[in-house]
């Protein structure tokens, strides 16, 4: 076979200097079938504008490379792209693509077991990982093929773990059916793929990240979407049945429907077991219920049928990121109690028990009502106690899961005698931006508002006076009150209700 070591054609002056190849505003063509190898410690290739006119690169065969490829022109470095230009990245030592300006590949191959950095934003046709680790540093390195063969790798891999979802690739998937591979490695070198299997529509570009964090799941994801907690479904920090990583995916296409198989590292995954996948649900802030039909190794969970994305991480242990309950209420009808809740989303298997008490501290159970299954919507139940206590009484509503962990309501007071109901809902809480009060009470009730913080000072003092049923009154952050631990009291009518709010 014939090799040609070397074939340019100069258009303009290209200085060979001791840090490599540096181009001041000339065009260098490698024909096809050529090989431009430029090596030694300083094996730099540095495009750069002369004259006002920038430097390119015409590449149709191999550039070879044992340092870095550096783009200070105004343009992009390679024109005139078809496909067929390979830039190899094979030094000994790290090497980086950098410069003022982002660089558009045909396609690279990292051969390095010292690893590539980004230090600017990059484009490739096709990636070829052979060995080493591409460090995204935090810049985007978009995939402009949808073919799932468009990543390839053999010991390569990706490393994105920044905490601000900075490193991020960023892959043209649009229509292309098929399992597309992100081959991320954490900074061990672990290989913790990522895989996003197409299955219908056109999901235009797909960006993912990925960070791993600390035993206690912090810090948390801050941007593009803000995460919170990751408190299981009773409210407590669900942190020990959590993997210590969270992925950030996003879309630009309309629709979109894939599977998707998220892996970790076996010291992320601990002792946590039977892994599921949860997304975290920004309008709502919180993690909706883990998606049916999945399925899980030690180290990885598959996910079929996601429509939504933004955050995800992975629980296990049979305790899953939280079920919501958006309200409990009980009110007096004649001799009657009638018990409303609502749900924001459910596990399967849940069943719903209403207790109640006059003394708050023995309880008896009303009625046991089974949930409508997994889903994500809301939903409404209601009982009736045929046989309250007489005069003041309480009630409060207990959750189980499938695996037999409880949680239970607020307590919600009533009197029988004299048909009066006195039941508050705070909500969301913690909260960022709103607080919604809804207040149960007699029609013509006035009750008393009150916000403090945790030494006694006063943020917010309001009266409400109930035309209905029920009242909810919305307090903002910032007119109400800044960030910080609050103490919330509603009284009225001989009745007291307290709780803390938290305000991030």
């Amino acid at each position: 076979m014939k090799i040609i070591q070397l074939l340019l054609s100069f258009l303009f002056p290209v200085v060979a200097q001791a840090q490599g190849i540096v181009n001041n505003g000339g065009r260098i063509v490698v024909g096809t079938g050529a090989f431009f190898n430029v090596t030694g410690n300083n094996g730099h290739i540095t495009n750069a504008t002369a004259n006002n006119t920038s430097g390119t690169i015409n590449n149709d065969g191999t550039i070879t490379l044992s340092g870095n490829l550096i783009n200070n022109a105004a343009n992009n470095v390679f024109i005139n792209r078809n496909g067929l230009g390979q830039v190899i990245f094979n030094g000994v030592t790290g090497q980086a693509i950098a410069g003022s300006a982002p660089t558009i590949f045909e396609n690279i191959t990292l051969n390095n077991a010292a690893g590539l950095s980004l230090q600017q934003h990059a484009t490739t046709g096709t990636l070829t990982l052979s060995q080493g680790p591409l460090y995204l540093n935090g810049w985007s390195l978009t995939i402009n093929n949808s073919a799932t063969a468009a990543i390839t790798r053999t010991n390569g891999y990706l490393v994105s773990e920044q905490t601000n979802n900075a490193g991020k690739v960023i892959w043209n998937i649009a229509d292309t059916r098929g399992a597309h591979v992100f081959p991320f490695g954490n900074g061990s070198g672990a290989y913790i793929p990522f895989t996003f299997n197409l299955t219908a529509g056109n999901v235009g570009n797909v960006t993912v990240a990925t960070y791993a964090t600390n035993p206690a799941n912090q810090p948390y994801p801050t941007t593009p979407d803000r995460v919170t907690n990751v408190n299981g479904w009773d409210g407590k920090d669900n942190s020990a049945n959590t993997v210590d990583r969270f992925w950030q995916i996003d879309k630009d296409g309309a629709d979109g429907t894939a599977t998707l198989t998220f892996t970790a590292s076996p010291e992320e995954v601990g002792e946590v077991t039977l892994l599921q996948a949860q997304r975290w649900n920004a309008a709502r802030q919180i993690w909706d219920i883990p998606l049916p039909g999945q399925s899980s190794t030690l180290y990885s969970a598959t996910v079929p049928d996601v429509t939504n994305f933004s955050p995800w991480t992975l629980s296990g242990n049979n305790s899953p990121l939280p079920i919501g309950v958006l309200q409990f209420s009980a009110t007096v009808n004649q001799s009657r109690v009638d018990l409303h809740w609502k749900t924001s989303h459910e596990t399967a298997g849940t069943t719903f028990t209403i207790k109640k008490s006059r003394d708050l501290r023995h309880y008896e159970a009303v009625a046991t009502l089974n949930g409508t299954g997994a889903n994500q919507q809301v939903n409404t139940y209601q009982t009736q106690d045929k046989q309250p206590y007489p005069g003041l009484s309480y009630y409060r509503l207990k959750v189980t899961n499938a695996a037999g962990q409880t949680t239970y309501s607020e307590v919600v007071a009533v009197n029988l005698n004299e048909n009066t109901v006195f039941a508050v809902s705070v909500y969301p809480n913690p909260t960022e931006e709103f607080l919604n009060i809804s207040i149960s009470g007699n029609p013509g009730t006035t009750y008393e508002v009150q916000l403090t913080d945790m030494v006694g000072q006063r943020y917010y003092l309001g009266k409400v006076v109930a035309e209905k049923a029920q009242h909810t009154l919305q307090l903002l952050k910032g007119p109400h009150f800044p960030a910080g631990v609050f103490l919330l009291s509603v009284s009225g009518n001989g009745h007291f209700f307290s709780k803390k709010v938290v305000v991030q």
